[in-house]
């Protein structure tokens, strides 16, 4: 009996792996938000599904249910992470991820993905910037001009919403998830209050390090 495997980004590498699943005789899900990218689709695989990438969204479509989830996201690295961390949040069986270059392997790595695929041929190593200090955990470098980071919360921050702290006004920095303790709040509303030993997973600017360094000083 074939397994259910869940398939999120059919651009040709996501699609290929979705009908060939289905071939082998494994019923498919296949997810993606581009419309045409799931029409396209529909007739070579079991269920094909158009969402918005929110959790709720995967909820509705089923994606709890599968053996096994494979993330072909190749477009958009950030998105690539996002879902990623989507699906760990709904405790995933089995999750294949695809790897866009070595610096995004080390980032789903420390997410915890369960195994790592790159289809490109590596054109060169970038290897991650780590900056070793009581504030600033770890950086690590996915382009020139951005960076995810993951800094601690300071005593100021405790109590105040996202809202209250206005991060992407005042540093450029956009919180994308917040480790409390063994839970992974992915996306946290602006109503999300911080709390002591949070620590929050950031994107920012790497020209921006240094305001970065102040906040977590201050």
């Amino acid at each position: 009996m074939g397994k259910v495997i869940g398939v999120i980004g059919l651009g040709r590498f996501g699609s290929s792996i979705a009908k060939t699943l289905y071939e082998l005789g494994h019923k498919v899900l296949a997810i993606d938000s581009n419309i045409a990218n799931v029409e396209h689709i529909s007739n070579y695989v079991t269920w094909a599904r158009q969402i918005e990438y929110t959790i709720d969204g995967f909820k509705e479509c089923g994606i709890v249910d599968c053996d096994t989830v494979v993330i072909a996201i190749g477009h958009s690295l950030q998105e690539n992470i996002l879902v990623t961390m989507m699906m760990k949040e709904l405790k995933i069986k089995n999750l294949i991820v695809r790897s866009i270059d070595d610096i995004h392997t080390a980032i789903l790595q420390k997410i915890g993905v369960d195994r790592i695929i790159n289809p490109e041929v590596t054109m060169g190593t970038r290897l991650a910037n780590q900056i070793v200090s009581s504030d600033i955990l770890e950086l690590i470098e996915i382009s020139p001009e951005f960076c995810v980071d993951q800094i601690k919360a300071t005593k100021e921050m405790f109590g105040r919403s996202l809202a209250d702290l206005n991060l992407r006004k005042r540093y450029e920095v956009v919180v994308i998830a917040i480790k409390r303790k063994d839970k992974l709040i992915i996306i946290p509303p602006k109503e999300e209050k911080i709390q002591e030993e949070d620590l929050l997973i950031v994107i920012l600017r790497t020209a921006n390090l240094k305001s970065l360094m102040k906040l977590v000083k201050e």
